[in-house]
């Protein structure tokens, strides 16, 4: 089951069926079964006639709060057919509880859960009606709703309700569908088919489809098959490029844990002795070309870097087509080798002075260069005399670094005091609006996204609060 529950209903493969009605679909043979989660099937909500009009209004704030959670949910609302923009994005937002596609498609379901109150209505729309704007109807229809009006079975505001809720039936297909496919592609990747997700989507909601319009509900299906191959295309392309960054992480972090990445001569030593290989592929040859000299261009981390970077990145670029983005990929590579090298990354020193003790210049780092990350360029690390980072041996693991950021002196009336005593001792005085370093805190977690990431990832003092304070000199 694709969700928890305590009951669930089976669907069993069956023979291929070819789609010859409207709202028939073709599916080759599915072995085995799908199990639909209770949570997810949609049952079709009885309403009886003296509660029509309070159900009606309901209709109208379901569909009033659409738009504001979500556009192209509300752009299915209007038309069920129509095309949808990044679809994979949209899939993840219907199935990630709480998110406003997820609110919009919770409304849209259960406007289509009052299907059967179209055998309530007595009402026929006038010919002339049939080629309005469907936008301007629901429109209208929802103006209609702002007094506590009474609604008869025949009353004329209710002319659109049927196509609304038929179109909203329509709309649900394609929603549960992307929802499905979603669910699958994240929690049952195993078993994630074309026709294990229509059988799925299907199921869990024929009890409601079965009182839709048979033609739009036939074609929200076409398109919701259309949808998904779409997904699947993208799923199949994310899959392949995760087993090739899942291989470079693991063969370059063996080669470190083995001790050769201290020199460009050991790594390709070892390179040449066991070399990387990626597993289920086919290699393409000289097809694509080769990959271009600028995305080899020396970098700020050394050589043993940049030899890493150029055998991993050359050997995967070999086994990708323009689908898979190998110049995205091959960003991400760098991603994954910054932090698998760092402990052996070579940097340029440059020089800061401390706001503790400005008389000493210190050999520095930005992080922007160790992460990549510019949003870190104002947090600084020590280097030592051979250009690595200055791990703190003696401390824990061996693996923690005092942080600093590049702060403006701006004196205050304590300052003035340091500065006046200074001035006694001959030391160098601060000067105003220049950058000094200040101490942060001391950290073993280098590649937060955000400085706020960096802080939190310091260690906390015995209160509680803020990073603790070490002496760095």
């Amino acid at each position: 089951a694709l969700a928890g529950a305590s009951r669930a209903t089976a669907i069993k493969g069956g023979d291929a069926k070819t789609a010859k009605a409207p709202g028939q679909s073709a599916h080759a043979d599915v072995e085995g079964s799908v199990d639909v989660a209770a949570v997810d099937m949609v049952e079709p909500e009885e309403v009886s006639l003296p509660e029509l009009s309070s159900k009606v209004h309901e209709i109208g704030k379901l569909l009033v709060s659409i738009e504001p959670n979500e556009q192209q949910v509300w752009g299915l609302v209007i038309n069920p057919l129509a095309q949808l923009q990044n679809l994979r994005a949209v899939a993840r937002q219907i199935g990630t509880a709480g998110t406003g596609a997820d609110k919009a498609y919770n409304n849209v379901k259960q406007i289509a859960r009052y299907l059967k109150i179209k055998d309530l209505l007595n009402v026929k729309e006038p010919s002339v009606h049939k080629d309005r704007n469907f936008m301007l109807e629901i429109r209208t229809f929802i103006n209609s709703l702002n007094n506590d009006r009474k609604f008869e079975s025949d009353s004329r505001h209710l002319v659109p309700l049927k196509r609304i809720l038929d179109y909203a039936a329509a709309a649900l297909v394609r929603l549960e569908a992307l929802k499905t496919n979603f669910n699958f592609s994240t929690a049952h990747p195993e078993s994630y088919t074309r026709e294990a997700v229509t059988l799925y989507y299907e199921e869990a909601l024929r009890a409601l489809t079965d009182f839709a319009d048979p033609e739009i509900r036939g074609s929200a299906r076409e398109k919701a098959d259309a949808d998904t191959d779409v997904l699947l295309s993208i799923f199949s392309v994310e899959e392949f490029v995760e087993k090739i960054l899942h291989t470079v992480r693991d063969y370059v972090t063996g080669l470190r844990d083995g001790g050769h990445s201290k020199s460009v001569t050991e790594f390709k030593a070892a390179c040449g002795g066991q070399p990387i290989e990626f597993e289920g592929v086919e290699y393409g040859g000289d097809s694509r070309g080769a990959v271009p000299d600028a995305m080899l261009a020396t970098s700020d981390m050394g050589d043993v870097f940049d030899e890493a970077y150029r055998y991993v990145t050359t050997e995967a670029w070999g086994v990708m087509e323009e689908v898979h983005q190998p110049k995205v990929v091959a960003g991400r590579i760098k991603e994954i080798l910054r932090e698998i090298l760092v402990g052996t990354a070579v940097f340029t020193p440059e020089m800061r002075r401390h706001l503790g003790k400005p008389t000493m210049a210190l050999a520095v780092v930005g992080l922007d260069k160790i992460t990549g990350n510019i949003n870190l360029k104002e947090y600084y690390v020590r280097l030592r005399g051979n250009g690595e980072i200055a791990f703190i041996e003696d401390f824990e693991d061996g693996k923690h670094v005092d942080l600093f950021e590049m702060r403006e002196y701006k004196p205050s009336r304590v300052h003035a005091a340091v500065k006046k005593k200074k001035d006694e001792d001959g030391t160098e005085e601060l000067q105003t609006g220049r950058k000094y370093l200040f101490t942060i805190g001391r950290t073993d977690k280098l590649f937060g996204y955000t400085p706020n990431d960096l802080v939190n990832g310091c260690i906390r003092g015995d209160d509680g609060g803020g990073p603790k304070a070490f002496n760095v000199f």
